[in-house]
């Protein structure tokens, strides 16, 4: 129930600065789903039910924000090009996901007795997708400098009489 309600509110409050942070969005993505990470390993490690509710909090407000920009940062990572091939394409890896995440959770929990692993295998796994966004938010970087040092490039190939 806590998880539910604070993504709730971490969308509500995202959607409503969302515009003030266009052109940004894969770093926001980028921070919510680090702080997710960091929960996740903290987690690994937590007993209290104090330490379930603020797991819960964080998680929600981390995961609500990344679902709140979903779509926008597919935009953002395409220019606005294939963007609905990109979306139903990570739609469906995520449904996959979603679908085979708590037998491979109860799997990781019988082989080793502790939820611990689960919780350190699910940090790992959101830290995969912190690189690749790192990566990508780089790339889009690298690409934008790259066509402005284009731009100042005089034309070459005119001759002057």
């Amino acid at each position: 129930m806590v998880l539910g309600i604070m993504g709730m509110i971490g969308q509500l409050v995202f959607s409503c600065v969302g515009d003030y942070v266009k052109g940004k969005l894969m770093l926001v993505n980028l921070i919510a789903i680090s702080l997710v990470v960091v929960n996740n390993i903290v987690a690994a490690y937590s007993t209290t039910l104090a330490a379930v509710f603020m797991y819960s909090a964080i998680v929600g407000v981390g995961c609500g924000m990344y679902l709140a920009i979903y779509f926008p940062v597919h935009n953002e990572i395409m220019d606005g090009e294939n963007v609905a091939t990109l979306f139903l394409t990570m739609r469906f890896s995520r449904g996959v996901g979603a679908t085979a995440a708590p037998y491979i959770a109860g799997y990781i929990r019988d082989v080793t007795g502790s939820y611990s692993a689960a919780f350190l295998s699910v940090a790992s796994s959101f830290g995969v997708f912190v690189t690749a966004t790192l990566a990508l938010i780089c790339i889009n970087k690298f690409r934008n400098l790259q066509s402005l040092d284009e731009e100042k490039e005089p034309i070459t190939g005119m001759s002057s009489r």
